[in-house]
């Protein structure tokens, strides 16, 4: 063992529930949880390996500012509270195909994240992976309702889809540099700064867009939109630094500039 560092197990039925190196805990099993409270392993930053199949619910601060962790896999797991796996630096990848409810700053910074699976997803609050430098492609089949600074500065992330999205908090995609793929075709609901500087982004194609907040087209540079329910208004407001192609008809081409129905902030001023 490296250094000759003591290790020591405790063990139960022939498991080892917990293994300590060194004076630090490496592993935890924990076979028949079903609910942990708040705080649970919060730094424990030499931990490696967290196991529990059973696992429904957890509270805030779940094994927050880990250092060890590189895989996760959480089979049963349906709600987390807030601070769930914030600031894991080595975490590459978390399943858990059964979560449905999330609160806030879910894995907030993981700078080494670059798989996410999450199936049953419904509803996620605010800084939902917020500032994450590595993760390129997100699909989340289920997700409904976001919070404020929903996959805000993320550095890497080229798509997204989101099927049955309807309702989206401010900042939602704010600062996204490479992403140039957005598909949300239920969303309906939207706050303040949705898509400000995401400058990659060309098209959009939001058929039941019908409310907004301000700055929505912010330091966008070009921008071509299927927005068909969304009231003249409401564009008029929210057009900043952009050039906004508006369209009744999805087109996946871009227009030319002499469109009517091309609207410039030039033109406006």
């Amino acid at each position: 063992m490296k250094g000759n560092q003591r290790c020591q197990k405790i063990l139960a039925d022939g498991q080892t529930l917990l293994e300590v190196v060194g004076g630090r805990l490496r592993s935890v099993f924990l076979p028949m949880v079903q609910t942990i409270g708040n705080h649970f392993l919060s730094q424990a930053r030499k931990l490696e390996n967290f196991v529990a199949p059973n696992l429904r619910s957890v509270g805030c601060n779940f094994l927050f500012e880990n250092k060890g962790i590189k895989n996760l896999s959480l089979p049963k797991l349906k709600t987390v509270g807030d601070d769930f796996l914030a600031l894991n630096q080595k975490l590459e990848s978390l399943e858990a195909p059964t979560l449905r409810y999330v609160g806030e700053n879910f894995l907030l910074s993981n700078r080494a994240l670059k798989s996410l699976s999450l199936p049953s997803l419904c509803f996620a609050s605010s800084s939902f992976l917020e500032e994450n430098e590595i993760l390129e492609h997100l699909y989340l089949p289920n997700i409904s309702e976001v919070g404020e600074r929903f996959l805000m500065s993320n550095e890497a992330l080229t798509s997204l889809r989101f099927p049955k999205l309807t309702h989206a908090g401010e900042c939602f995609l704010f600062n996204n540099g490479i992403l140039s793929d957005f598909q949300a075709e239920e969303l309906t609901i939207v706050g303040d700064s949705f898509l400000a500087s995401n400058s990659k982004i060309k098209y959009i194609y939001l058929p039941k867009l019908a409310y907004l907040g301000s700055a929505f087209f912010c330091a966008n540079s070009v921008f071509e939109a299927y927005l068909p329910c969304l009231k003249n208004e409401f564009l008029e407001e929210n057009v900043t630094n952009a050039i906004i192609r508006f369209s009744h008809h999805k087109n996946n081409e871009p227009q030319s500039q002499n469109n009517s129905g091309l609207i410039n902030q030039k033109q406006r001023d």
